[in-house]
């Protein structure tokens, strides 16, 4: 029966196909990798090839005990190789022989300090500076900053502009015709959502336009408590109030929906005998 290492061993091609996928990550070619995951794949390549890589290549060479003179006394047995000491010095020889001895991860951070990468900001750009320091001069810049005081430099703030884009997009589902539910497995609009056509993409017709009019968000199936509801209307109200100065010519009237829970019947078009 084969151990987890021997195996994994076995399905990364003696740890090749995770240095190159390490290699891919430092220079940006995984999908959505921001710079701290590129800085971070950076590190540990030089931490697996160069840090321990001398050490445990001199404990896993094989150890030829010294013949020894007759008159002497018997010679302890050297220690049996460790297999984890192997694979690790073994792991060590891939990363050099895949990043030039190390020559592709130095240069991606000299790179990287010089601004000459995009999306780097200056605290990526610092920690890279940091690090070349740190490798070429023994000078570990993050421990005497926190020596004198200062805080270790933090994860880069998510751009405003993206968080106000996933805020939209949260309302937007929430105050949706399918609701949350719904596109938790679904992407986000399905036709329906401009209530003038159908989800398959159809046009309304008259009466259809009309019907779509009056249904209410998804959301509303799920909630059953008064003052929740009372919540939810206040903030669909808000909702609405911008939804529909963004788009003027297909704006949705909060009083002709036909809420499903009759105690907000009140808010529906009085109806003829």
């Amino acid at each position: 029966m084969f151990a987890i290492a021997d195996i994994i061993a076995q399905e990364t091609q003696d740890g090749r196909l995770i240095i190159r996928f390490l290699i891919s990550t430092m220079h940006g070619e995984l999908p959505d990798s921001q710079p701290c995951h590129r800085l971070d794949a950076a590190r540990l390549l030089v931490k697996l090839g160069f840090e321990p890589a001398q050490s445990l290549i001199d404990r896993a060479a094989p150890r030829r005990s010294p013949q020894p003179h007759p008159r002497s006394q018997p010679q302890a047995e050297p220690e049996p190789d460790n297999a984890a000491h192997r694979i690790r010095s073994a792991l060590a020889e891939i990363v050099r022989e895949e990043t030039d001895h190390g020559r592709a991860s130095v240069r991606f951070l000299v790179d990287a300090m010089q601004g000459q990468l995009p999306d780097f900001k200056p605290c990526h750009r610092l920690a890279a500076a940091k690090e070349l320091l740190r490798l070429g001069f023994n000078h570990d810049a993050e421990d005497q900053g926190q020596d004198a005081g200062e805080a270790t430099p933090a994860e880069p703030e998510p751009d405003p502009a993206e968080i106000e884009a996933r805020r939209r997009l949260a309302e937007h589902i929430e105050f949706s015709r399918h609701g949350p539910v719904y596109y938790a497995s679904y992407p986000y609009p399905c036709p329906c959502e401009d209530r003038r056509h159908d989800c398959e993409g159809n046009a309304l017709d008259d009466r259809q336009l009309e019907q779509a009019a009056r249904k209410g968000p998804g959301m509303q199936f799920f909630i059953g408590e008064p003052h929740r509801m009372d919540d939810f209307l206040a903030r669909y109200a808000d909702y609405l109030t911008r939804r529909n100065s963004e788009n003027p010519r297909n704006p949705i009237d909060i009083n002709r929906i036909l809420w499903t829970d009759r105690r907000w019947q009140h808010l529906n078009p009085a109806r003829g005998p």
